[in-house]
């Protein structure tokens, strides 16, 4: 019996651990476009106290974190793909049409779900772009022969690349307002790299809004999800997420992500990811901190070191995992992350509304209160909790609450959520 197969339903152990993971790792970046300007996610020196504590807490969590765990997310979306698809050969019988209709109907409720939560929750979702990207484009072409998926896969990637550089460049032809320059003018340009650099004023918008009611923040919201969620999705986030999406199928197809290689091969994976990616990393983090964090310099070139080193330190991070998962070392550790990531869509949820309840108005409205620091505490005390809710939910039931509302939609029937006395079976892969 293949020891990476948990005995619940036989679920892949592996893939758990990676997505458990994942979940928590997204959190130390998304809660900082919870507490402050967007521009604090890839600038130390804006909004936060600039002492060398704020710049050491920003490093590393760049290093480590900062689009390494949205790949990791994407990658696994893709493996995702892959088990589906898998389904539609199940016992000699071909099942392609039924299979893809699943699939479909999947791929609309979390498109669904998305919108909900961008819309009410907070405009950073990540749901709606990965459903979406798969009904456009990644189902598509899962069934590529190895070759042509690759060829396909590194083409997708490079032009993310260079749509990211593109953009990035565009920055520095924005007309700076002269002297002379009107008061309109000036709102102008303030507004055109307020992503980037915030001015006072702008700063000061923000902290009410945040700050202030539910209805205020509702109205701030809807022309942000235009820009981050219908703008940028055809340009970036479907080409990267897709190119990653191709890199899970293919990975699976290859027997890494089930877990089916030797501890050597994830250990000289890892090793390769990280020798790879992380001299970019940490060469663009050094390059931005030498350029005093100029908004215009990271804009480009300097974003596109991690852009291009995350996919291979996350690769390190895969590597890693799946080194302790196929070892056995850590096998307590492995399977509490493995329930966490057995709720991903519930934990990535609760994720944002715990936050939204610490930081916005309606809730404590700590916007602006908490240094990098105190973030790093809220961050941990948010695992725990996560980590402790997931493994007392799953002694009871077989999935988290939302895993079963999808599965439910997709299916059109009930699913079975509660688990018989006395058994430890666990959901399929869904």
């Amino acid at each position: 019996m293949n020891t990476l197969i948990a005995p619940e339903k036989q679920r892949m152990l592996s893939l758990d651990v990676l997505r458990g993971v994942a979940i928590l790792g997204i959190l130390p970046m998304n809660i900082l476009v919870f507490c402050a300007p967007f521009a604090a996610y890839g600038n130390p020196s804006i909004y936060f106290e600039g002492t060398a504590l704020n710049y050491w807490i920003h490093g590393v969590i760049h290093v480590i974190f900062d689009l390494k765990m949205m790949a990791l997310f994407s990658m696994l979306f893709g493996a995702g793909i892959a088990i589906y698809d898998a389904k539609s050969r199940k016992d000699g019988v071909d099942q392609t049409a039924k299979i893809r209709w699943l699939w479909i109907r999947r791929a609309c409720w979390l498109a669904f779900f998305g919108i909900l939560h961008m819309v009410f929750i907070w405009e950073g979702d990540i749901l709606f772009g990965y459903a979406m990207t798969s009904l456009v484009f990644a189902w598509w072409v899962r069934r590529l022969p190895t070759p042509w998926l690759v060829a396909v896969m590194g083409a997708v990637l490079l032009i993310h690349i260079v749509l990211a550089a593109g953009f990035g460049w565009i920055m520095h032809f924005i007309p700076v307002p002269g002297e002379d320059a009107t008061p309109e003018q000036i709102a102008q340009y303030e507004e055109s790299i307020a992503f980037i650099d915030p001015s006072p004023a702008q700063v000061a918008m923000l902290e009410e809004v945040y700050r202030g009611g539910y209805w205020g923040l509702l109205q701030h919201r809807l022309p942000l999800i235009a820009i981050i969620q219908l703008g940028m999705f055809p340009v970036y986030m479907l080409w990267r997420t897709g190119g990653l999406m191709l890199l899970g199928i293919l990975l699976m197809r290859k027997g890494v992500l089930t877990g089916d290689r030797s501890p050597k091969f994830y250990g000289l994976m890892a090793a390769a990811g990280y020798l790879v990616g992380l001299p970019l990393v940490l060469g663009g983090l050094y390059l931005n901190a030498s350029n005093q964090w100029d908004p215009m310099y990271f804009s480009f070139p300097g974003q596109m070191p991690n852009t291009i080193g995350s996919i291979a330190v996350m690769l390190g991070h895969a590597g890693l995992l799946l080194w302790i998962v196929r070892s056995g070392v850590l096998s307590t550790v492995t399977g509490v992350l493995a329930k966490v990531g057995r709720m991903a869509f519930t934990n990535y949820i609760s994720q944002s509304v715990i936050c939204a309840l610490i930081f916005y108005g309606y809730g404590a409205g700590l916007y602006g209160e908490i240094d990098r620091l105190g973030l790093i505490g809220i961050v941990a005390a948010i695992w725990l909790l996560q980590i402790a809710w997931s493994n007392a939910w799953l002694s009871a039931f077989r999935m988290g609450p939302l895993e079963w509302l999808w599965r439910t939609l997709t299916y059109m029937k009930p699913q079975p959520l509660r688990l018989q006395s006395g058994s430890s079976e666990g959901a399929p892969p869904a």
